[in-house]
């Protein structure tokens, strides 16, 4: 990827903002993913190295969750302030 793909995908990935590539998350993110019959909040566990999968452990317990780039889910990062426990 060039240095401007590289400066463009941080951009994107600015706390807050939505994305539905995957591949722009970190294992320790925290996140929200948000689609047709899919709400997770929660913690990046791992996510699959061609970016389609993502695993979420879940806010309070709730266990963990995959969510796949066919599920049309948007991830959004958490903003600092917002952290997920």
């Amino acid at each position: 990827m060039g240095n401007r793909a590289a400066k463009a995908r941080a951009k994107a990935w600015a706390a807050g903002k939505r994305s539905d590539d995957f591949g722009g998350v970190a294992r320790g993110d925290a996140v929200t993913v948000e689609g047709p019959g899919v709400f997770v909040h929660g913690t990046v566990d791992d996510v699959a190295p061609d970016g389609s999968v993502l695993w979420i452990q879940e806010k309070d317990g709730h266990g963990r969750r995959m969510v796949h780039v066919t599920d049309d889910a948007e991830v959004r990062r958490q903003r600092a302030n917002e952290g997920v426990a």
